[in-house]
């Protein structure tokens, strides 16, 4: 369940179809990102559901489908205006830049940078204190 504090909003069980329980916890992404930091290599999409599925006890289909739901109500909430904060691991939010100036750097010219938006994400104090060890 997903719940709304001001504008924050904190992990708890998620409940997928087919009765397949997962929880979202920092333990889950400590574990994988502990994983990726101890071999000084990236993680990507399919190693990452293959170590959700084995953590998990699940097969592979639903490590999947469970990353997917996860992708999609975090994107869901950072698009309609919440930081997402999953206690321990970290917290998304949406930040804007503001309209600056700039150097085209081909000719030196001066140029107006646009407003932009995007993700920002600040790591939590637990998953920091796991990757130091």
């Amino acid at each position: 369940m997903i719940t709304k504090t001001s504008n924050t909003i904190d992990a708890k069980p998620v409940i997928i179809r087919e009765n397949c329980f997962f929880y979202l916890t920092k333990h889950i992404f400590c574990l994988i990102f502990i994983f990726a930091m101890a071999n000084k290599n990236k993680v990507n999409r399919t190693e990452l559901i293959e170590a959700l599925g084995q953590e998990l006890d699940v097969s592979k289909a639903q490590a999947e489908r469970f990353l997917n739901g996860f992708i999609t109500v975090v994107t869901d909430k950072l698009v309609s205006g919440y930081d997402v904060n999953i206690t321990g691991f970290g917290v998304f939010r949406v930040v804007t830049r503001a309209a600056r100036k700039g150097v085209n750097p081909k000719t030196g010219e001066p140029i107006q940078i646009a407003e932009s938006t995007s993700v920002a994400y600040k790591v939590g104090k637990t998953l920091k204190e796991a990757v130091k060890k």
